[in-house]
């Protein structure tokens, strides 16, 4: 990866096998305000939230999971999380995702079958007292996906998913499931989520309104802002290749 990614990464490492399982959460500071972030470990290399500022004074909690396999280890894992939550308001996730290593209905595995049940209401139990949904399943009620193959056999699963606060969800949009860019066995769950406040941008190429530049302090600024641009461009090294690209 290269050391130019502007990108900041929460990790918690499994404490047994550092080396094959963890969870890490990659943020883009082009995207998101890195400032003020904090990182709470709830079972290492298992559960980790962080904290985002988001927009005006308020903050949204994510909860990044990896599960164990094991039904007796699902539960205890729910269980954790539940009294760590519960016991921290500061914590209550506004989103879950990750890995669950179960899945809640039968429609989720190919062949379809069940999974066990007394893990799967520790997870549904979680996910009601949050009121959280299912973002994908929501908009795809009926439709099959896969984020895990098992090569041995090829049976499917979308044991990957993410779970957001019911409030949230309209403000979210684009649902998918498609392949990892990296050698991986899972394909990658994606949603994008917007502020409430956050006005609603249509296809095509982003442009300025050209009203706004009847605004002297608009033009003022942009014009300025242009010359520094022009200055940086010209400063810049060709041969020197850490450099930005023009």
């Amino acid at each position: 990866m290269s050391n130019n990614f502007p990108g900041i990464f929460p990790t918690s490492p499994d404490p047994d096998n550092c080396n094959a399982r963890g969870i890490t959460i990659v943020l883009n500071k082009r995207l998101v305000n890195s400032v003020g972030i904090t990182e709470t470990t709830l079972v290492p290399g298992r559960a980790m939230t962080i904290t985002l500022p988001w927009y005006h004074d308020t903050k949204i909690n994510i909860l990044t999971v990896y599960s164990p396999n094991a039904p007796r280890e699902i539960r205890d894992f729910w269980n954790t999380i539940a009294t760590a939550t519960d016991s921290n308001p500061n914590l209550k996730p506004d989103i879950v995702l990750g890995d669950f290593n179960l899945v809640e209905d039968a429609i989720d595995r190919i062949p379809s079958r069940p999974d066990n049940t007394t893990t799967v209401e520790k997870l549904r139990e979680f996910k009601n007292k949050h009121n959280l949904v299912d973002g994908w399943r929501k908009v795809n009620p009926e439709e099959k996906g896969c984020s895990w193959t098992r090569m041995s056999d090829g049976t499917q699963s979308r044991i990957d998913r993410i779970y957001i606060n019911e409030e949230l969800f309209n403000e979210c949009s684009k649902w998918k499931i498609e392949p990892a860019p990296i050698p991986t066995d899972h394909n990658i769950v994606m949603a994008r989520i917007s502020t409430p406040s956050s006005p609603e941008i249509g296809k095509g190429r982003w442009a300025i309104p050209t009203r706004l530049f009847k605004i002297k302090a608009i033009k003022s600024e942009t014009q300025k802002q242009g010359l520094i641009l022009e200055k940086h461009l010209r400063d810049i090294n060709p041969s020197d290749t850490n450099a930005p690209n023009p």
